[in-house]
């Protein structure tokens, strides 16, 4: 069973070696808080175009280390963490970007979350009516007054 397990990682990482190195453009997306129906949706957008995978790091890492040919391959290493989107594309790399630029979506913060770009909640009445918004406001760091 372990000797099995270990041929299929072989064969997954050769797999892997093999799109590394039949596509000149490789980017890595991050998972976090991406809904599945939004994955489906971007293999839609993108399916002409680019060959999308979800590869496990450590998989990832083993097809980096035994990739010859390609300069630089290693510095991928790097932003391997947590779940990550695999595109591999003939695509020029700042076309790609732009299109995952676009297929962004805004979602609601929620505690704990880290935002991406500066929130700015200026004093004054908000027009809420009180409730479950005052805890909401509280548990992210921003007093409130009725």
């Amino acid at each position: 069973m372990q000797r099995q397990l270990q041929v299929e990682k072989a064969e997954k990482a050769e797999e892997i070696k093999g799109l590394i190195q039949k596509y000149p453009a490789i980017a890595i997306a991050s998972l976090h808080k991406v809904r599945a129906s939004q994955l489906q949706k971007l293999r839609r957008m993108l399916e002409e175009t680019a060959h999308l995978r979800v590869v496990k790091n450590t998989l990832m890492q083993r097809a980096i280390s035994t990739c010859q040919g390609k300069p630089e391959i290693e510095k991928l290493e790097k932003y391997l963490e947590g779940s990550n989107l695999f595109l591999f594309t003939n695509l020029n790399p700042f076309k790609l970007f732009l299109i995952l630029e676009k297929s962004r979506v805004k979602d609601f913060a929620k505690a704990g979350d880290i935002a991406t770009e500066d929130v700015v909640v200026p004093a004054g009445n908000t027009g809420l009516s009180p409730g479950p918004i005052i805890s909401q406001l509280g548990s992210v760091g921003i007093r409130t007054r009725i």
